[in-house]
């Protein structure tokens, strides 16, 4: 056996790889599954406020209007969707917020991410955005 020769060493580089690889991949699940969390949290906030803004502007023939009188204030639909207590936890714009045929209120909010990691070749912030839809109804609540 002329030609073989001791390739001991050569599993070395295949594990620092792999390690590598690893780490990677780890780094990747943690930002995305942040991203994930932000948004589907984004989302639950959006929805309170839409649908909270929907009951302020509905209108006793179960019509939603473009503004509404609170406390001896005329309020606007966009005046509407800000929460009256602090949200501190997530820093929001709205977006788009519209009135459809009269009985849906259609909102578009945003937020920018802002990655717990920073991690090479991944995006570390990003801006999140999510529609958000109420819609009112006419029926009587016993």
């Amino acid at each position: 056996m002329k030609g073989v020769r001791d390739e001991s060493g050569s599993v070395a580089p295949m594990g620092i790889g792999l390690a590598v690889i690893a780490v990677f991949a780890v780094l990747a699940t943690v930002v995305s599954s942040s991203a994930f969390l932000f948004q589907r949290r984004l989302g639950s906030f959006v929805d309170a406020t839409t649908i909270a803004s929907a009951q302020k502007l509905l209108a006793s023939a179960g019509r939603i209007q473009s503004q509404v009188e609170i406390r001896g204030r005329v309020m606007q639909v966009a005046e509407t969707l800000r929460p009256e207590s602090d949200f501190a936890a997530i820093d929001y714009w709205l977006v788009d917020a519209a009135i459809d045929d009269g009985q849906t209120l259609t909102t578009r909010f945003c937020s920018r991410w802002v990655s717990p990691l920073t991690v090479p070749l991944l995006r570390n912030e990003q801006t999140v955005c999510v529609d958000s839809a109420a819609r009112s109804f006419s029926a009587p609540i016993n």
